[in-house]
């Protein structure tokens, strides 16, 4: 499952439905930018495996013709075990997340944020879940991708363990977006969802009419 592959194909449908094109190229944000970037280098490729094959490549050459094969390399030396009164290795450290971790952590965590959003009133009626799994079904995305955010949509994470993985500014501005793009804010449970949320996430006015002006949505 590419959780990166996901949100960007989320985000794709979310921004084509509620952005204007200027609009969606000034969004850059750190896991919001890698996402859309993978799925657009995603719909690439798909693009491009759908054209006509390449010619099958040529026979190989006959016995005799080709280069002499290669020796096989030799076998690995074994590690030397420690001379006697000698200290052994001392075991690593703690593995440090790496940028490719955080990313996807990050996407998992705006992916489960548009969930929880999309149920600020309530519910989510079988003629919305049923254009959310066509919408899955003809995106190209794997199996196990469409299955892991309908379970996310069935059962959405609650509000405190979302906030609970917001561990920056900039990835608290994300959440507030994505959840703004999840939503139609026109309804008085969306409304007061985002409100709640700009407190949670402790966001400046000046920051929320920013974000509100680049979706279009009045703050």
């Amino acid at each position: 499952m590419d959780p990166q592959r996901l949100l960007g194909s989320l985000l794709s449908g979310a921004m084509h439905r509620r952005l204007p094109p200027q609009a969606a190229m000034t969004i850059g944000m750190g896991a919001i930018g890698l996402a859309v970037a993978a799925w657009e280098h995603f719909s690439e490729q798909r693009a491009q495996a759908a054209q006509p094959a390449a010619p099958p490549p040529l026979p190989p050459p006959l016995p005799g013709t080709g280069p002499s094969p290669l020796p096989p390399n030799p076998p690995l030396a074994r590690p030397m075990p420690p001379l006697p009164g000698e200290r052994p290795t001392p075991p690593p450290l703690p593995a440090v997340e790496s940028p490719t971790e955080r990313a996807e952590r990050e996407a998992i965590l705006l992916v489960r944020a548009m969930v929880v959003a999309a149920w600020a009133d309530g519910v989510i009626d079988p003629q919305e879940r049923g254009a959310i799994g066509d919408r899955l079904a003809t995106s190209g995305l794997s199996t196990a991708e469409q299955e892991y955010f309908l379970g996310e949509l069935d059962t959405p994470p609650p509000e405190e363990a979302l906030l609970t993985g917001v561990d920056s500014p900039a990835l608290a501005e994300q959440v507030y977006l994505v959840s703004l793009l999840a939503t139609r804010a026109d309804t008085a449970a969306e409304r007061a969802y985002l409100q709640r949320l700009q407190g949670r996430l402790a966001l400046d006015p000046q920051t929320i009419r920013r974000l509100h002006l680049l979706v279009g949505v009045p703050a």
